[in-house]
């Protein structure tokens, strides 16, 4: 799984860079993201000790695509997912996932 991720990646680089500095052109943008996020709970509120103390940790994926209508004006949309998986020492496997995203208009100087 590790291995295709890279080659897609590899191959959305070479085909983005292949278009750089075209003017009226979509923009596209692929990365990876890192989110650590405080889980609020405590051992204490357990009476134990649980790997909740730990931060939860999530991987991601950015995406972006960028179309102008004139050339400075157009949309721009965003998406972000983050992922991750554990097991607590209570016995059960927490499985985290958040979805971003967003809509805006874009303007390029």
């Amino acid at each position: 799984m590790k291995e295709f991720a890279r080659v897609i990646i590899t191959l959305i680089v070479s085909f983005t860079s292949a278009f750089a500095q075209s003017e009226k052109k979509p923009e596209f943008f692929a990365g990876y993201s890192f989110e650590s996020v405080n889980t609020g709970v405590s051992s204490n509120d357990f009476a134990t000790t649980t790997s909740l103390d730990n931060r939860s940790k999530l991987n991601g994926l950015n995406l972006s695509f960028a179309d102008y209508f004139t050339k400075r004006l157009g949309v721009a949309a965003d998406f972000s997912a983050h992922f991750n998986g554990r097991s607590d020492t209570l016995g059960s496997t927490a499985t985290n996932r958040s979805f971003r995203s967003t809509t805006s208009p874009a303007d390029r100087r």
